[in-house]
């Protein structure tokens, strides 16, 4: 029998001792591998469940050790039919060791069977899958709490889905199956005017197919009702297949709140025309138009045409003592404003500093047609009208004409010298010189 017995443990144990309810003593029956074990092989049952527990259970699992080992309560409970097992923990070293004792009954009735077995494996990967899965679900909660409103799964084959967690709507109510959680976001989140839309897009069947043709991912917009207002959502669909059951599929969906993304952008987009322009005219500013015409010049083929215009406004000194700063600014604007009816839109047009505007026309060799457009500035500022006051401003006008590639510098030393010639002769006037090819 006990042969018998000692097969059968020892399939499920590795230690196996036999206590006599008696003399309270026991002895080894058999172990399996010559695992290591606190028990001494044989001695007094209660001094070496004592010894055990004193030496190598952890002080906090010390007083359930004691209770459940009793060995009068063992054996009520043995004899009243029950299963009787516990599980603890013990140093080993440095080592946490985890393990499973179980008592039965032996056939002869004095004996009391104890089987030990080791399960540090065991317990151990049941510990890291408890890690990894707490792990992806901390890094899921992660991602939807701080880079998504909402993170849903959907088994393809039954319709049924899983909402792993909302923000941002506060009332979210999941539903079983992902046709009901669509339809419950389109009636009290989604604004009346994309409903249908958005409806559509999410059926199923239209849903796996787009995702599919566009390459494994799917992305939407949509606009939806919160408490403190409208916000738009980028909506992301993907498949995955089952890893177990190969031939199931799982669409995966998550929302971001892109709102504060969009009013990021468009502040950036702020920031970066103050940036590049005159606060005063909303011309651009010198340091832009410098860049934007060094970079033209450097790159332009051998028979691409440009005008540099440099211009002054005639004795603005006399505007701001005569009427103040105020009426001077206004002066200012206004030639903004003049300049942007004036000409092209394409064209670079710049506050250079003070009273002095540069403008810089790109494909241009036509005098005559830069004549014409100076002209119509001219006659607009002649008829200036700022703070109830008819001021007639004028203008003088240094240009300079080039072709290939040249340097700024020189294309400023041309135009100043040009228009320090209309300044010569009395102001309020234009004129044009060349810039001298490369190399002459």
């Amino acid at each position: 029998m006990f042969e018998y017995l000692r097969t059968l443990l020892l399939h499920d144990y590795t230690h196996i001792f036999v206590v006599d309810r008696e003399t309270r003593s026991y002895s080894t029956l058999t172990s399996r591998g010559g695992g290591a074990t606190p028990l001494p092989p044989s001695g007094m049952y209660e001094a070496a469940i004592r010894h055990m527990a004193e030496r190598h259970l952890f002080p906090e699992d010390r007083e359930a050790f004691a209770s459940a080992t009793d060995l009068d309560l063992v054996t009520r409970r043995l004899d009243a039919g029950e299963e009787v097992a516990l599980r603890y923990r013990i140093r080993q070293g440095s080592d946490v060791r985890y393990r499973f004792l179980q008592f039965l009954s032996a056939e002869d009735g004095i004996g009391i069977i104890m089987a030990l077995r080791d399960e540090t494996s065991l317990v151990m990967d049941r510990i890291r899958e408890a890690h990894q899965l707490a792990l992806g679900n901390s890094c899921i909660r992660f991602v939807v709490s701080n880079l998504c409103e909402n993170f849903i799964t959907v088994d393809v084959r039954t319709g049924l889905c899983t909402t792993v967690a909302a923000a941002g709507n506060g009332t979210l109510e999941p539903q079983k199956s992902f046709r009901e959680q669509i339809r419950w976001f389109a009636e009290n989140v989604v604004v009346p005017e994309e409903r249908e839309a958005y409806l559509r897009y999410f059926d199923l069947d239209r849903l796996i197919p787009r995702i599919r043709q566009s390459g494994g991912t799917a992305s939407m917009f949509c606009t939806v009702m919160y408490a403190d207002g409208l916000h738009e959502l980028l909506i992301r669909s993907t498949l995955v297949r089952d890893t177990v059951d190969l031939r199931g599929e799982y669409v995966l969906l998550f929302a971001q709140d892109i709102t504060s993304i969009r009013r990021m952008e468009e502040a950036n987009r702020t920031l970066l025309v103050r940036s590049r322009r005159d606060r005063l005219t909303g011309l651009l500013n010198r340091e832009t138009t410098e860049k934007a015409i060094t970079e033209y010049l450097r790159g332009c083929g051998p028979d691409d045409a440009y005008c540099f215009l440099l211009l002054d406004v005639d004795r603005f000194k006399t505007f701001n003592d005569r009427y103040g700063h105020m009426t001077g600014d206004a002066v200012l604007r206004y030639m903004g404003r003049s300049m942007r009816r004036s000409f092209r839109s394409g064209d670079i047009l710049c506050r250079w500093g003070g009273d002095e505007y540069v403008i810089f026309l790109c494909g241009v060799d036509d005098e005559e047609a830069v004549g014409k457009r100076i002209e119509s500035l001219r006659g607009r500022m002649a008829q200036c009208h700022v703070d109830g006051l008819g001021l007639s401003v004028t203008l003088s006008v240094g240009g300079a004409f080039g072709r290939g590639p040249g340097s700024l510098a020189e294309l400023y030393r041309v135009a100043d010298g040009a228009l320090y010639k209309v300044k010569r002769q009395g102001r309020n006037g234009l004129f044009f010189d060349r810039v001298p090819p490369a190399g002459r």
